[in-house]
Parts: C-alpha cells; structure tokens; sequence
C-alpha cells in the first residue's frame, strides 16, 4: 500500500506541476519512518507481552492502521489524479481524515 501511495502522490504531484525531489525524498524518510515504527511494534509485542493472543492482535492492530492510513492516502491521490471516487467514498475519506486532524491537534500527520 506504501508503494501505491508513493507512486500516486508522485503522479499526482506531476499532474500539478508540483514535482519537488526535496519533498519525495522526504516522502521516502516517511515511508521508512513507518517500517521502523511497525517493526518496533511487532518486535516489542512479541517480547514484551506475555500473552500470544495479545502479542498478535497490537501488532496486527497497528499493521493495519498503517495500512488503512495509506489506503486513504491512495484514495486522495487518486482523486488527485481525476479518479472518479464515489461521493459516499470521498465522504468516508474526508471523515476519517478530520477525525485524524482534530486527534492530532489539527495537524495532518500523513
């Protein structure tokens, strides 16, 4: 899903002229950022809960959070783009990314 995202948002940021190495190469720290995040996770869950249940449902939780995360990026990129999305679609997106904003202070963490 990462790379999906990478690859829309690069597209779409050629679209409108917005083309920028300095903001892709960051775009790529991001994407690494959030492999260490989640491998953080998963390592932590496996040795530090006693419970295997337990160990798989936080780092499967978070996997998939981050996965969701990037799926709605994709679906942005994609409008972006000129991708029809389905009104009922676009309003999911915009819903889950204000939820976000306003749990991160209003700021877009994505």
């Amino acid at each position: 899903m990462m790379a999906f995202d990478y690859v829309t948002g690069f597209l779409a940021a050629a679209k409108e002229g917005k083309l920028n190495s300095n903001v892709g190469f960051w775009g790529i720290v991001r994407k690494a950022g959030t492999f260490i995040v989640v491998s953080a996770i998963y390592w932590m869950a496996l040795n530090a809960l006693p419970d295997a249940k337990q160990a798989v449902a936080v780092r499967d939780g978070v996997a998939i959070a981050f996965f969701f995360t990037e799926g709605v990026s994709v679906i942005e990129n994609c409008g972006r783009l000129g991708v029809k999305i389905h009104p009922i679609v676009r309003q999911a997106v915009n819903q889950l990314r204000q939820k976000g904003e306003e749990k991160n202070g209003g700021q877009n963490l994505s």
